[in-house]
């Protein structure tokens, strides 16, 4: 670690218990480090250094990204990605954070929420473009998910 650095945290370290709850010290010192992060190290320095954070696995990412959509579970997703269950599941809460199951429900709940925004989407279109088996199981899963109807979040979407 390169001097400047080091002085700053022996700073922080010295005023640690004076300002730890210090909303406005810990904004400033927060913007400070990143200041002499960017000015002290070269773009190669940073690079090395972020490297094993940055990374990710971009061909899994991407796989997810274009597949969630085509499936109606998480596992018919791991079976399209030839990937062990345990595999996937590591890859997969490594990469996003969480689990798949709700990553997954959170997509398709943003999904349900962007189509409600388009009032020339009937409740039909909604159950056939989103993989439902039944109007009956979108409405259920709304209820679940939402606790109101689609009827109902499509009122509470227009009202505002």
């Amino acid at each position: 670690m390169k001097q400047p650095l080091l002085d700053f945290f022996k700073l922080i370290d010295n005023n640690q218990d004076k300002l730890k709850y210090c909303p406005l010290y810990n904004d400033v010192k927060t913007r400070e480090l990143h200041i002499l992060v960017f000015s002290v190290y070269t773009r190669s320095e940073l690079s090395v250094f972020f490297h094993d954070t940055l990374k990710g696995d971009i061909r899994f990412r991407r796989f997810i990204l274009e597949n969630y959509n085509k499936v109606n579970s998480v596992n018919e997703l791991v079976d399209m990605s030839c990937m062990s269950k345990s595999l996937f599941f590591s890859k997969f809460k490594s990469e996003f954070g969480m689990t798949a199951k709700k990553w997954m429900t959170k997509r398709l709940n943003e999904r349900i929420r962007l189509y409600l925004g388009n009032s020339e989407i009937s409740i039909k279109d909604m159950v056939y473009k989103l993989n439902f088996s039944s109007q009956a199981h979108f409405t259920r899963y709304c209820v679940q998910h939402f606790g109101i109807t689609p009827r109902e979040l499509i009122k509470k979407h227009a009202a505002g």
